[in-house]
């Protein structure tokens, strides 16, 4: 007891209370219970400890206990890692700027920050489930269709090569959205996904045209 870290003893007696005061036998078995220990150095060690009685008396109270500990140190280090991780990606996904979606490996949107649902007037539930040429022009300025300009974008950057390129969408009452968009994949967790940052450049374009139409005059 005097090894175990002094937040932990509470739970890994519970643990060990839960076998002791169980009166049947099938039963006997420690659930898992994680906790620090410390070693000789005076480093912490995560603990995985598993156990059940093997000797019980005639009343069938136990009188021996065996049991493993496996070290699990590292993983939960990766663990803590992974959330501080996920953590600060979901503060700058809210706070951004920029609209922020992501996409699954299916190219349907999966997650969208506060800036996405403004800039597109929709709500989240109008973007979760879709995808980026439902809700664009039929054809996309170059001359491709839409569907086509997508899923070459997308493929590129399911290969590895992040893309910046200019688009335009349909804002929720039909009006036109210019986006300079970046798409890339990222790795949250163990999973892929393919990160689209869009940048609401729809008064500069206006600007631009307003300019070459008064240059023209």
């Amino acid at each position: 007891w005097q090894l175990i870290h002094c937040d932990d003893v509470q739970k890994v007696r519970a643990a060990m209370d839960r076998v002791m005061n169980n009166p049947d036998s099938g039963q006997n078995t420690i659930p898992s219970v994680e906790f620090r220990m410390r070693k000789k150095t005076g480093e912490w060690r995560w603990i995985l400890a598993r156990g059940k009685v093997v000797t019980s008396d005639r009343d069938g109270r136990p009188l021996r206990m065996m049991g493993t500990h496996t070290d699990i140190t590292y993983r939960k280090r990766a663990e803590e890692a992974l959330r501080e991780s996920e953590e600060r990606y979901r503060s700058l996904f809210e706070t951004a700027n920029d609209a922020i979606l992501l996409m699954d490996r299916d190219f349907i949107y999966v997650d969208c920050n506060s800036k996405a649902m403004e800039i597109t007037r929709r709500s989240r539930n109008e973007i979760i489930g879709h995808n980026a040429y439902e809700d664009s022009p039929p054809i996309q300025p170059g001359g491709n269709d839409s569907e086509t300009a997508a899923l070459l974008y997308v493929k590129e950057a399911v290969s590895g090569r992040p893309q910046k390129f200019y688009w335009q969408s349909l804002r929720k009452d039909g009006t036109l959205l210019d986006l300079d968009v970046c798409l890339n994949k990222v790795t949250l967790g163990e999973q892929d996904f393919l990160q689209v940052i869009a940048r609401d450049i729809t008064e500069q374009k206006q600007a631009e045209s307003e300019l070459i139409y008064a240059k023209q005059k």
